[in-house]
């Protein structure tokens, strides 16, 4: 009857033979721990973005309500009577609203922009979250406007600007020139909505919390303050809700349309013709609505991109498996002599790759750590730090969930590189007599064994590095574009006063900031501009010309005199806005939308549905406005009205660099008004930066996956050929002695490099075909199969190959014969 020793008498043995070579043991640890290190950062990642649930009781139930119109994706905002009427009707879902504003925080004499969020009383207890000091809202304190001003802080805000002084409470604070008592704290790590229904885009948690019916504070308008409580057609907020116990969502979205019959009856909404118009209501999981749709597109190419160096490293640890197996051959031969079977003959050796799985495993966690702090500093400057895909990223958690993960990769990449190997058979007479020689030299077959698990990690490294290529090739395509201005030594940012200061009052003050600006030393031009380039926010609707409506929507964008010189924007025909035409409305087209009228555009009248009728005076060159990538929209640029506010973003070009003209600024529009909050302060290269910021993170993300496939495959021919020299050194002596020159012996061992490396390219071109396919949403103005990205990724690949093939072969050309023979 055959006794097994026990299972710690194999892990000890395996212990001692892998300490008896701890450089290769320290190869296949660390190699199990580079694969499963990515990988569990990026699982963690993609569980923290896709699959982890939010952090709130029952988040399932979680929704979020919007309006949408037939023929359109896009997800529309609520009225403050609508929200109203859905809180005390509906009977399927407990809603609550929620309205975000830029305010400004003054304490102690010293002021700063912040975030607000204006919510519903019931918003906090609908997340299942209790203030950390305080208390919440009341439902009294939200029913007439101003008249309970009352505030949440942040928990950040508390510790910052208060020095978590536990006297908070009680305390008053200056909100846009208002008084507030702070009635409660926000527990640690809360978002508020913004944070946490569109992380993915998310800069900072709000700062302090209002009841709803304190919105008019934040408005910029007389008009939208007196408006947004009581307009049911003034749409500015969202909803989120919670089913009730025992609702369905079906049951819900059936009662949603109810209402928006409902709606449609009270408070029909109108076109820009007057013909009604009816939106249909949308009910979205907040779990399903968080994620960005390129976010969710990119995972999974990052997944994928992980699995690949996973397969890098499981080859390239079967590859050093391989290499001491056969080296042990003498040692298997005498065991099996000696009456060991074939179970006992394979307990040794899963023993050794159960070791390495689990140490590698381990030690997993440590790479992940450093391979965030890598992308971390690797990060876009223009991508927050506190975005969702780039906390999720940068952040590793030391939980059952990521130790079971590290092992269950390590042993499982361990063990499928070992358990093939173990069954390999081998001539017991000539293992006998075998003493580390090997056959010649020139009679090795590259392709089989470990040749061809070495070409395969080249081909997935070539594969991986082709695909970082070509998306390197977008990214500078996407800056290649010409947005249509100079970007170069402009700075914007953005003005506001709260709604309290009187319309004409607030123009005429924008009108001083601009007299100001361009008293600045340096300062070229200066404008104010409704919304920027590249900023996705403006305003777009129907134009109509002659009666007749035009093909597509245009963007507006109400812009004061000298904007197109701040911009530098190319006037085609006509003339400008001009300081003469604050008295009435003109309108300059861009060169699309004059396309458009298919005639002569000079001089016709433009119908804008809300923003009324203007005479156009002049084309200027198109001009991107939403993404880079996207195609130009038509737009059209109106003067200011007659009285009327100046819009808020105050546009500078400057004759300097534009890093000294931030404080300038400052200082120019300091003392103009005690309530004005400058925000957003940035040039218009940052944004343009930016604009393109999460293609470089994919772009990072991927080269840097497929740098360490390279260095893996580099790595494990360098092994193979190392181990491959160290076996043939006695037929390598005696090609010395009978005559061979160093740089022959050298030849034959890169010759070999070769051949794996040329089957490693052919497999990794074939590898490309597939990668371009999965990429091609990401990629502009690149084809699947550009020559240039796929070639510098080839020489890439191959230049590390034969720089790792060159040690061994450099090894065999300064072999001394003589030695190795009296060794042998």
């Amino acid at each position: 009857m055959v006794r097994f020793a026990p299972m710690g008498d194999d892990v000890r043995l395996a212990l001692r033979a892998l300490g008896r070579e701890p450089v290769w043991a320290a190869a296949c640890v660390l190699t199990v721990a580079l694969g499963t290190g990515v990988n569990a950062l990026v699982f963690g990642a993609v569980h923290g973005i896709l699959l982890k649930p939010l952090p709130f009781p029952e988040p399932e139930r979680l929704l979020v309500a919007y309006r949408s119109y037939s023929g359109s994706t896009g997800r529309n905002a609520w009225s403050y009577p609508k929200l109203e009427t859905l809180r005390h009707d509906s009977r399927t879902v407990d809603y609550a609203g929620v309205g975000t504003f830029p305010m400004r925080l003054q304490v102690s004499g010293t002021a700063e922009p912040i975030w607000v969020e204006t919510v519903t009383p019931n918003f906090l207890s609908l997340f299942g979250v209790r203030p950390a000091r305080g208390r919440g809202f009341r439902e009294e304190e939200d029913r007439e406007p101003l008249t309970h001003p009352v505030a949440l802080l942040s928990h950040r805000l508390w510790a910052r600007r208060f020095g978590a002084d536990p006297r908070i409470l009680g305390r008053s604070v200056t909100l846009n020139g208002a008084s507030v008592e702070v009635v409660g704290v926000l527990p640690e790590g809360f978002l508020g909505y913004w944070g946490t229904a569109h992380p993915s885009r998310y800069i900072g948690a709000p700062d302090v919390l209002l009841p709803m019916t304190m919105a008019p504070l934040g408005m910029l308008s007389r008009d939208a303050a007196e408006g947004c409580l009581r307009g049911p057609n003034w749409q500015w907020l969202g909803i989120v809700g919670r089913l009730r116990p025992g609702v369905t969502a079906r049951e819900a979205r059936a009662e949603l349309e109810v209402f928006m019959n409902r709606f449609h009856a009270s408070w029909p909404e109108l076109d820009a013709d007057g013909a009604p118009v009816r939106p249909r209501g949308v009910l979205v999981p907040l779990q399903e609505d968080r994620l960005d749709p390129e976010l969710t597109r990119a995972l999974p190419l990052l997944q994928g991109a992980a699995a690949l160096v996973l397969v890098v490293a499981a080859v390239n640890l079967a590859g050093l498996l391989r290499s001491r197996l056969i080296a042990r051959e003498r040692d298997r031969a005498v065991r099996a002599v000696l009456g060991a079977g074939a179970i006992h003959l394979a307990r040794l050796p899963l023993a050794e790759c159960a070791v390495i799985g689990a140490v590698g495993g381990l030690l997993g966690i440590a790479a992940s750590a450093a391979f965030a702090r890598v992308l971390q500093a690797l990060r876009p400057s223009d991508l927050a730090p506190t975005a969702l895909p780039v906390r999720e990223l940068t952040t590793v958690r030391l939980d059952a969930g990521v130790v079971a993960l590290a092992l269950g990769l390590g042993l499982a990449v361990a063990l499928a590189a070992g358990l093939p190997l173990v069954r390999i058979r081998f001539d017991l007479p000539s293992a006998l007599r075998s003493e580390g020689s090997a056959a010649g030299l020139g009679r090795w077959r590259p392709l089989r064994g470990s040749g061809m698990g070495a070409a395969l990690q080249i081909a997935l490294a070539v594969a991986l590095a082709s695909g970082a290529a070509l998306l390197a090739q977008s990214f500078r395509n996407a800056l290649r574009v010409d947005p249509g201005f100079d970007p170069h030594r402009v700075v914007a940012a953005q003005l506001s006063w709260p709604s309290t200061v009187p319309d004409d009052i607030a123009a005429a003050l924008r009108a001083e900031a601009l007299d100001r600006v361009r008293d600045v030393a340096g300062v070229e031009a200066v404008a104010l501009a409704q919304c920027l380039p590249v900023s996705g926010a403006c305003v777009a609707t129907e134009a109509r010309v002659r009666g007749r409506a035009l093909r597509e929507p245009v963007t507006v964008n109400v812009v004061s005199p000298g904007f197109f010189s701040a911009l530098r924007i190319p006037l085609r025909t006509g003339r400008p806005i001009e300081g003469s035409d604050r008295e009435r409305a003109v309108a300059v087209l861009s060169e699309r939308t004059a396309r458009l009228l298919q005639g002569t555009a000079l001089g016709e009248r433009v119908s804008l549905g809300g923003f009324g009728e203007a005479e156009v005076v002049g084309v200027v060159g198109d001009v991107s406005y939403g993404r880079l990538v996207e195609p130009r929209p038509p737009v059209v640029y109106l003067s200011s009205r007659p009285h009327a506010p100046l819009p808020g973003w105050l546009v500078v070009r400057s004759a300097l660099d534009p890093g000294g003209l931030t404080p300038r600024l400052h200082g120019a529009l300091e003392g103009l008004s005690h309530d004005l909050t400058v925000r957003d302060v940035a040039t218009m290269d940052e944004r343009l930066a930016a604009d393109v910021a999460e293609l470089r993170l994919v772009m990072v993300l991927v080269a840097s996956l497929g740098v360490l496939a390279v260095v893996l495959a580099a790595v494990g021919l360098h092994g193979l050929l190392a181990h491959e020299v160290g076996r043939r050194l006695r037929d390598l002596g005696i090609r010395l002695a009978l005559g061979a020159s160093p740089n022959r012996l050298m030849a034959l061992v890169l010759a070999q490099a070769t051949g794996i490396l040329v089957a490693g390219l052919t497999l990794g071109l074939a590898a490309s075909l597939w990668a371009s396919r999965v990429l091609r949403g990401f990629l502009f103005g690149v084809g699947a199969m550009e020559p240039a990205p796929l070639g510098v990724a080839g020489a890439v690949v191959a230049a590390a190959v034969l720089l790792a093939a060159y040690v061994p072969a450099r090894r065999a050309a300064r072999l001394d014969p003589a030695a190795v023979l009296r060794r042998e």
